[in-house]
């Protein structure tokens, strides 16, 4: 019955997936941008370089599934409105990889072997997709990516339609009790506030059968603790 329910729930909300398939998002006003015009390119590099984070300004009309807590309204690494446009969020998911030289992909592919023989599992922070994609690849018959950017799942759902996304938090899923065999984060918790974190592990908890697997990437301790300059020349 709260399976029949949620189900019931999430036509009215929007599948998963929907996010990025039905839904057509408005556009923030970094969408507006335009780098070939020297004061919107100024605008950029203010907010990317100078380290002036400002709240998120969330567009009239955005439809969110789970409501977004002030932690997440506070710009992104120096991100124009954060992981709130089209514009920026693409070149953010794009960049990101190319920016950790492969890391990331080998990251992503150890992660996903934890969860090889599992049946259905939650990818947690999805981002633009890549790490649920890698679930698949590995053989899970059902994956979902969660996020709380609607913009970030739009992407996903664009570069891999096949799959399954959808809008949340990962301290408030609104998810079935013991629905997943499996758990996967990553690079997700260095970018919760601690007792946000500790939610989400409860969380977690709570949405897991017994016996089922949580796997959790995050950056190395250099990144934390290096400087910039040498991580740059490494």
């Amino acid at each position: 019955m709260e399976r029949q329910q949620a189900t019931q729930a999430a036509e009215l909300q929007g599948t998963p997936g929907s996010v990025s398939r039905i839904i057509a998002l408005p556009d923030a006003w970094p969408d507006s941008l335009d780098f070939r015009r020297p004061w919107h390119l100024w605008v950029f590099l203010r907010k990317t370089l100078m380290r002036r984070l400002e709240k998120v300004r969330l567009p009239e009309g955005l439809s969110l599934r789970v409501p977004l807590p002030r932690y997440l309204l506070l710009e992104f690494h120096n991100l124009p409105n954060g992981n709130y446009s089209k514009k920026i969020t693409h070149g953010y998911s794009t960049g990101f990889d190319i920016a950790m030289q492969g890391e990331m992909q080998r990251g992503r592919a150890l992660l996903a072997d934890v969860f090889r023989g599992c049946q259905r599992v939650l990818d947690v922070g999805c981002g633009a997709g890549a790490s649920t994609a890698a679930l698949k690849q590995v053989g899970v018959p059902e994956v979902t990516g969660l996020d709380a950017s609607p913009y970030l799942l739009e992407h996903a759902g664009q570069r891999y339609p096949e799959l399954d996304f959808l809008q949340g938090l990962a301290e408030d899923t609104r998810l079935v009790s013991g629905d997943y065999d499996g758990i996967s984060a990553c690079f997700l918790f260095h970018e919760l506030p601690p007792r946000y974190g500790d939610a989400a592990l409860n969380e977690f908890n709570r949405l897991l059968q017994p016996g089922g697997k949580l796997a959790i990437l995050e950056p190395a301790a250099e990144q934390y603790n290096g400087k910039s300059w040498a991580l740059f020349r490494k």
